[in-house]
Parts: C-alpha cells; sequence; structure tokens
C-alpha cells in the first residue's frame, strides 16, 4: 500500500494541553498530565475549516480530561 503522504496531505499533530503540528511522531514525550482531546478536536476543526478534510486520525489514551467540552463538539 502507498504511503498516505503519496496520496494526501497529511498534517501531523500532537496534544496535550493544546494542538502542536509537528514533522514527524519521534520526539512524543508522553510527559504532560492532561489529555484535551475535545479541544484538540475543536481545533482541527477550526484549522481545516476553509479547506476539505477526508479524515481526522486520532490515536489516544482515552483519557479526555476536558470532558466539558463535549457538548460544544458534537453536531447539532
Amino acid at each position: 500500500m502507498r504511503d498516505l503522504k503519496d496520496v494526501f496531505r497529511v498534517y501531523p499533530f500532537t496534544f496535550d494541553r493544546s494542538l502542536n503540528q509537528v514533522d514527524d511522531y519521534s520526539e512524543i514525550a508522553f510527559s504532560q498530565p492532561d489529555t484535551n482531546l475535545i479541544s484538540a478536536l475543536l481545533s482541527v476543526g477550526q484549522r481545516f475549516s476553509q479547506r476539505p478534510l477526508a479524515a481526522t486520525i486520532v490515536l489516544t489514551d482515552g483519557n479526555a480530561t476536558d470532558l466539558e467540552r463535549w457538548e460544544e463538539w458534537l453536531p447539532d
């Protein structure tokens, strides 16, 4: 299978307290106490709101520390 970057524009990000664009995932430290999953998804949506977005792939520990923003993320 071809590399995703050969077919799509791939924008890798990491997130903890905030969303950060990175070149690759080799520098992930797993040192922050927060996983602001909902905030990260909202930030991606805002960044790409004027462009077609084929997919958002999220790898997470599943421990969203910002669940109070959940309703803001859900579609109407």
